[in-house]
């Protein structure tokens, strides 16, 4: 069964920009980045990143360097 939706040509979706007065906050994303506890201690993308507890997270890169220092 194939179900068609149905499309409107008069409505367009735009991505926030400074143009059209989006905050700063909107443009990153609110959770986008997350304070790395590891050695570089900067805020990184949460992308290949380690919870180790609740509000101690690694950034991939720490989380790595740590591993191979482990093995």
């Amino acid at each position: 069964m194939k179900v068609e939706l149905p499309m409107s040509s008069t409505r367009s979706f735009t991505w926030p920009t400074v143009e059209t007065g989006a905050s700063p906050e909107v443009l990153r994303g609110s959770s986008q980045f997350r304070f790395c506890s590891g050695r570089c201690q900067e805020e990184r993308p949460p992308e290949g990143g380690v919870e180790l507890a609740p509000g101690k997270w690694r950034c991939g890169a720490c989380w790595i360097e740590m591993a191979r220092k482990r093995q």
